[in-house]
């Protein structure tokens, strides 16, 4: 399987510094997976900013979490 972790911003703010932030929001998550001994390899994070507009809306705070389950 696989987890991924997909992170936004709304529009206020530089864009740069949203990607940032929202780059932050997903190494949290990932660090609280790793807490609870998830590996590392399940795990992949994408910063978006506010690259995806209208998902977000003012304010927010948004980590979008995705899990691929693969058939053997």
């Amino acid at each position: 399987f696989t987890i991924i972790l997909k992170g936004y911003t709304d529009k206020s703010g530089d864009y740069n510094k949203n990607l940032l932030l929202s780059e932050r929001r997903v190494k949290s998550i990932k660090t609280v997976m790793l807490d609870l001994n998830i590996s590392p390899l399940y795990i992949l994070t994408e910063s978006l900013g506010e690259s995806q507009k209208g998902r977000v809306t003012h304010n927010e705070r948004v980590v979008y979490i995705y899990i691929w389950l693969e058939e053997r």
